[in-house]
């Protein structure tokens, strides 16, 4: 991934979750979607991403996952957080080569481009309305 971004905005005031156990890529993926716009909340592991959200409920408006967490699966996470919230958006990432996800998906290393432009659809389908 390249650390810098387009200069248009995309729908601002947009709130993502980003969940990623590798720090140094959850710093990048963050700060990319910040200086797009985005608010971005993050976690290093599913519980924390669980804790996160309760606490957020009805404000995230993507959850960007890795597939494989420490504790839970990515797949498991997103089906936790949709039995509360079923039209919540969900964009898996994995550098696996085939990882059994059903859904968006961004393969591992994608460039900022991609990602602002899969995030982008997605955030703006979500569930949440803004005025």
């Amino acid at each position: 991934m390249h650390a810098t971004c387009p200069t248009n905005k995309p729908d601002t005031g947009r709130t993502i979750l980003v969940v990623e156990d590798e720090g140094a890529t959850r710093k990048l993926i963050g700060l990319i979607l910040r200086q797009a716009g985005y608010a971005v909340l993050e976690a290093g592991d599913g519980e924390t991403a669980r804790d996160i959200y309760r606490g957020k409920r009805g404000e995230v408006d993507l959850l960007l996952t890795d597939v494989s967490l420490p504790g839970t699966s990515g797949c498991e996470l997103a089906a936790v957080l949709q039995e509360s919230e079923p039209a919540l958006s969900v964009l898996f990432m994995s550098g696996m080569p085939q990882p059994d996800v059903t859904g968006p998906f961004l393969r591992k290393p994608f460039g900022v481009a991609e990602l602002l432009q899969r995030v982008q659809v997605l955030s703006s389908n979500s569930h949440r309305q803004t005025s």
